[in-house]
């Protein structure tokens, strides 16, 4: 399963995301409103393939509240929100084998309130990546890979299991599950001391794609992730427990391409 991505290949992605909060504080639930549904379009280009890794960009060229889900109270500030996404750009490196490297996005123009679903999204971004093994495998074949990723400040710890569920010689489909874990660290959000005291996640799904692109083109997931912090409030602490519950789709808008 050799990787063979080309200088200028392309792929048009949609991504379909349904995020939902559950926030407690010192154990009692906090009224959370309900976010639609999001339909993000970006598309991804192969800048640089050197012997050791494969440097490419993105651009967000579609965002869309409330697309597939029902028309909820507050659709058009949460639409406004979303058109700053329009433009967004950055960066995703992988390894020759498809390992996730390093991402960054540009976040110059995007509405502050967005902050929390970029969190998600450059999760989903390290998730597309699909390091592969080097040594040949057939259909059925299971390996496991130990990552980690930077986001928001804080290092979450990855463990992903994949098995081969399909592969023709170029197009394969893998079935993953991916095991998550935060190292406790301090920060400040908003001016705001915070601890994190501990963070765990879960994510199960399939992913496919093809060995001209080091990232999947297709994915149907699902996660959560428990973060507890305790919270500096007017000078008191709270212990602070935040759930998301997070599905995702992403289809090809068109097929891949070379120039």
């Amino acid at each position: 399963m050799e990787l063979a991505p080309e200088p200028g290949a392309k792929a048009s992605l949609d991504m379909s995301m349904t995020m939902g909060f559950t926030i407690r504080i010192d154990g009692d639930s906090v009224p959370v409103a309900a976010l639609p549904p999001m339909l993000m379009g970006m598309e991804i280009t192969v800048d640089e393939v050197t012997d050791d890794a494969v440097a490419m960009s993105f651009v967000y060229d579609k965002a869309e509240a409330g697309s597939g889900g029902p028309v909820m109270s507050g659709m058009q500030e949460v639409q406004e929100m979303l058109d700053t996404l329009v433009g967004v750009s950055g960066t995703i490196t992988t390894t020759r084998s498809g390992a996730y490297i390093d991402g960054a996005v540009d976040l110059a123009g995007l509405d502050p309130a967005m902050s929390g679903a970029m969190d998600q999204l450059e999760q989903q971004l390290a998730d597309l990546a699909v390091p592969l093994p080097t040594e040949p495998v057939g259909v059925d074949a299971e390996w496991e890979v130990v990552s980690s990723i930077e986001s928001g400040g804080i290092t979450f710890c990855n463990v992903a299991s994949y098995t081969l569920a399909e592969f023709d010689g170029d197009s394969y489909e893998l079935d993953v599950e991916v095991t998550q874990n935060a190292i406790p660290a301090e920060f400040t959000e908003g001016g705001v001391p915070i601890e994190l005291k501990a963070g765990t996640g879960s994510l199960n799904g399939r992913s496919g794609g093809s060995l001209s692109l080091p990232v999947a083109v297709s994915a149907t997931t699902e996660g959560t992730s428990t973060m507890t912090m305790e919270v500096d409030q007017h000078g008191s602490t709270v212990t602070q427990e935040v759930v998301v519950d997070v599905e995702v789709e992403i289809s090809p808008r068109d097929a891949e391409s070379s120039t």
